[in-house]
């Protein structure tokens, strides 16, 4: 059965907030998160021949995604960086940066012994955006199976910052 088409319209109704909070992800700077959030609608409204765009939803979030890039290059400061100068904020004392350090060196390791497929539907989903469908399209898999991956993914990541605490 063929899906319905939503307008751009409705799918800024219906995205914004999840537009937002991927952009936020990238990023991390709140003052620049909105306007590269408009900046992405307005692209993808001021686009040509929309009824040529296959999927406008998917499209818009590589919009914002490439504009989340392209802002991280302009500004020299990639999501790594931000964290590190909150860790740096947080505290100038040493063994407070240890430990975050030291957090960061377990979700890594976690991230690293975490089997292929789940490994790589966690980075299509965190890195790249993608929905289920696109990381079960990427995949070879069910949708299902890639929520079963992500789960896995995220319970493994979540245990090595619980045993921290």
């Amino acid at each position: 059965m063929a899906e319905k088409r939503r307008s751009v319209e409705e799918i800024i109704d219906q995205r914004y907030e999840d537009l937002l909070r991927f952009v936020r992800y990238r990023i991390r700077d709140p003052d620049e998160v909105r306007d590269l959030v408009q900046e992405a609608f307005l692209r993808l409204l001021q686009r040509d021949r929309k009824d040529l765009i296959e999927r406008p939803e998917a499209y818009l979030f590589r919009i914002a995604a490439n504009l989340a890039y392209e802002h991280r290059l302009r500004t020299g400061r990639r999501a790594s960086d931000l964290e590190s100068a909150d860790i740096d904020d947080r505290s100038a004392a040493p063994e407070a940066r240890a430990g975050d350090q030291e957090r960061i060196q377990r979700i890594d390791a976690a991230f690293a012994r975490l089997p292929p497929l789940p490994r790589a539907a966690l980075l299509l989903q965190r890195r790249d955006g993608m929905t289920y469908e696109e990381i079960a399209a990427r995949l070879g898999t069910t949708k299902h199976m890639v929520k079963k991956h992500l789960s896995r993914a995220m319970h493994e990541c979540r245990a090595a910052m619980v045993d921290d605490e």
